[in-house]
C-alpha cells in the first residue's frame, strides 16, 4: 500500500512538471488555471488526511487473562470519528502479532459517526502476548495520502499450553492420580526455602549460594531437597538441539502440553507437585498444591522453551539422593543414553514409581507424515513405565475427551 501511495505521488509530480513545462511554453491561461486547481485539490486532501485521521478514537474491549492453546478468543472493536469529514477508508492493523489471531479491518466510517466489529480467533500458540498495539491507517479519497496513528495495547494474556487426557499415558495418576504413591511430608518443609549443600562441579553458577559461600569460606550451593516433599515430580528435559519438530507439532509442545496436564490432574487431586528443568534457567518449582502452584507452573509452562545446556544425566544425578518415595515423571524426546540408568535407579526406590514418556522425535521431522501413534508402553522393571509417544497421538488429535481446568482452579488462574 505504501509503495503504491508513492508511485502515486512520483506520477503526479512528474505529471504536473510536464503540464507545468507545457503551461510556460504556450503561455495558456486554462492551463495555469488547472495546475493550480490541481496543487490546491492535493493541498486540500492532504491537510483533510490529516485532520480526518488524527481525531480517530478507538475503543477496545475483550477478556483478558489466561487462554489456553485450541480455545476461541473474542474482542469487540468500536472506531470513532469525532470529525466533521467521512473517511472513505480506514485500515486497523494489529501489531501484537499473536498466532491464529488477526483482528484487524478495513472500514468506511462517515462524519460524527463510528464502525463496530467483532473479532474472533483461535489461539494456536502458548506464551504472553499483549493486546496491541493496535495502528489505525487513514487516507485521503484520492489514496495518495496516508496518516497512521499508533493506539497501545493496555491489557495482556497468558496462553498456557493445550491439556489432554493423560489417563492412558500415566495410569498410575491419570486425570485423578489418587492412587499413585503418597509418601511425601510437605508440611515438614518451608514453602519457599531451599537446603544449603557443598558445591559441585556440575553446578552452574546460578546455583551457588553466595551468602553461605562467604560465610564459611568455601563454594556452597542450594540443594533441591525440597523436593522430597512432592508426592509427583515432573522433569522436562529442555536441553538445547534435543527437540523436533515445528509449531503445535513439535516435541516441545507436546511436551510442555504433557506436563501441563499431568499438573492439573495431580493438583485436582490434592496432590503435592514439583517441577525441575534443564533449560538456561534451571528452573526448579519447588513442591507445592492448589490454585497457587497451578498457576506458577503453567507461567513457567507457557514461556518455557529447549535452551538449556545441561545434559537430562546431571539433573538426574542431582536429584537420585533425594527422590524418595514420590512418583516420578520425566519427559524427554531422548530415547537412549546414561539417563535411562539413572531413572531405572530412580524406579528402585522404595515406594517410588517413575513414568518416562519418551517423544518419538523422527515422527516429528518435518516432510514426514504424522504417525498414527498409540503409545507403545512397556514396564521396565517393577515400578518403571515406559510410553514411547509420536505425533498424531490420539491425545493431541482431540479424539479422546476434552480437558479442562477443574472451576476452582480456573479461577485461580484467570
Amino acid at each position: 500500500m505504501r509503495r503504491l501511495n508513492f508511485l502515486k505521488r512520483v506520477a503526479f509530480v512528474g505529471g504536473l512538471l510536464v503540464f507545468g513545462a507545457f503551461a510556460y511554453i504556450t503561455a495558456v491561461r486554462l492551463a495555469y488555471t488547472m495546475i493550480y486547481a490541481c496543487v490546491l485539490l492535493v493541498g486540500g486532501a492532504w491537510l483533510a488526511s490529516r485532520l480526518a485521521g488524527g481525531r480517530l478514537r478507538l475503543e477496545r474491549t475483550g477478556e483478558s487473562g489466561a487462554y489456553q492453546v485450541g480455545e476461541r478468543i473474542r474482542e469487540n472493536f468500536t472506531l470513532r470519528n469525532p470529525g466533521w469529514l467521512g473517511l472513505a477508508w480506514v485500515e486497523a492493523v494489529d501489531r501484537a502479532d499473536i498466532p491464529g489471531y488477526d483482528p484487524g479491518r478495513v472500514v468506511t466510517v462517515a462524519r460524527r459517526g463510528s464502525r463496530s466489529w467483532t473479532a474472533e480467533g483461535i489461539l494456536t500458540a502458548r506464551g504472553r502476548y499483549l493486546l496491541g498495539p493496535m495502528e489505525v491507517v487513514s487516507g485521503d479519497a484520492l489514496g495518495m495520502f496516508r496518516h497512521a496513528r499508533r493506539f497501545p495495547g493496555e491489557a495482556a494474556i497468558t496462553v498456557y499450553p493445550r491439556l489432554v487426557d493423560v489417563a492412558a499415558l500415566v495410569p498410575e495418576a491419570g486425570l485423578t492420580l489418587g492412587d499413585a504413591v503418597v509418601a511425601g511430608r510437605h508440611i515438614d518443609l518451608p514453602p519457599d526455602t531451599y537446603g544449603i549443600r557443598e558445591y559441585d562441579p556440575s553446578d552452574g553458577y546460578n546455583r551457588i549460594h553466595w551468602p553461605s559461600t562467604a560465610r564459611l569460606g568455601r563454594p556452597m550451593s542450594r540443594s533441591f531437597e525440597k523436593l522430597e516433599g512432592s508426592e509427583l515430580l515432573l522433569v522436562l528435559d529442555l536441553q538445547r538441539g534435543n527437540h523436533r519438530g515445528h509449531g503445535e507439532v513439535s516435541t516441545l509442545e507436546y511436551a510442555m502440553s504433557l506436563a501441563a496436564s499431568i499438573t492439573v490432574a495431580a493438583l485436582a487431586s490434592g496432590q503435592n507437585v514439583a517441577l525441575l528443568g534443564n533449560d538456561a534457567a534451571e528452573t526448579v518449582i519447588p513442591a507445592g498444591r492448589g490454585g497457587h502452584q497451578l498457576r506458577r507452573v503453567l507461567d513457567f509452562l507457557a514461556v518455557g522453551a529447549a535452551d538449556g545446556e545441561r545434559p537430562l544425566e546431571q539433573l538426574l544425578r542431582r536429584i537420585a539422593l533425594g527422590a524418595g518415595q514420590q512418583s516420578i515423571v520425566l519427559i524427554t524426546p531422548r530415547a537412549e543414553g546414561e539417563w535411562v540408568d539413572r531413572v531405572v535407579a530412580l524406579g528402585r526406590g522404595a515406594g517410588a514409581q517413575a513414568t518416562v514418556l519418551q517423544l518419538d522425535g523422527e515422527s516429528f521431522t518435518p516432510g514426514r507424515s504424522a504417525r498414527d501413534a498409540a503409545p507403545r508402553a512397556r514396564l521396565v522393571g517393577e515400578r518403571l513405565r515406559w510410553h514411547t509417544i509420536g505425533a498424531g497421538h490420539p491425545a493431541f488429535r482431540g479424539e479422546l475427551e476434552e480437558v479442562r481446568l477443574p472451576m476452582g482452579m480456573a479461577e485461580a488462574v484467570a
